[in-house]
């Protein structure tokens, strides 16, 4: 049983720190494919190893929340020095009160530490986010706010080890910041990138 503050905890962050990239992505489908106790709990220490694997610095958050602490599940720093608290679910299939997170990031901000253009990332387990993406769509948050599958990010890592370029790690940053994306060419960029990192390789 996974609990804050006891070795367990310690010892799942070591082990997933030495394993390859194929077994989080193993284990990420794991938990979202079979229930078990806490799989919620190591579906969200996976996708913050997962961030490591993106060459994010990664600070892991509580499994539960306690009153009068912090409730994030992870923040991420990239190179550029943009932050991200990460929020890690298996399912939307139940609303999410978007002010609750945005709290947790103000409070991280007020502790210095997060800068203020700081954003949030719901790293999401299963498809059905049409619900969040219009609440996110129609508030506030549309510009500190972003969503992305478990999947599409372990392809990012995918991409991210199998390239020698930092320009291909600054780019996947990009794409995850909250930016409207009317305009597809930072997309393009990684596309491209990638390929081209690919061709010197060979």
């Amino acid at each position: 049983t996974l609990k804050d503050g006891v070795s367990s905890q310690d010892e799942l962050h070591e082990y997933l720190s030495l394993v390859d990239a194929e077994k989080l992505v193993e284990y990420s489908l794991y938990c979202l494919e079979n229930a078990f106790t806490d799989s919620g709990l190591v579906l969200q220490d996976v996708v913050n190893e997962v961030g490591r694997r993106l060459y994010f610095k990664v600070k892991n958050g509580r499994y539960r929340g306690v009153r009068n602490e912090n409730g994030y599940d992870g923040i991420w720093e990239s190179l550029s020095g943009m932050s991200y608290v990460v929020e890690t679910k298996t399912t939307f299939a139940y609303s999410i009160n978007l002010e609750t997170i945005e709290k947790y990031r103000d409070g991280l901000v007020d502790e210095g530490m997060l800068t203020s253009n700081s954003a949030i990332l719901f790293v999401v387990g299963r498809q059905e986010t049409q619900a969040l993406e219009q609440q996110i769509r129609g508030s506030i948050h549309a510009w500190s706010m972003r969503v992305i599958g478990v999947e599409a990010l372990l392809k990012l890592m995918r991409v991210n080890i199998s390239s020698l370029s930092e320009d291909v790690t600054n780019q996947i940053h990009e794409i995850l910041k909250p930016i409207e994306y009317t305009r597809v060419d930072p997309i393009v960029e990684v596309i491209f990138a990638t390929s081209e990192d690919r061709d010197e390789s060979d």
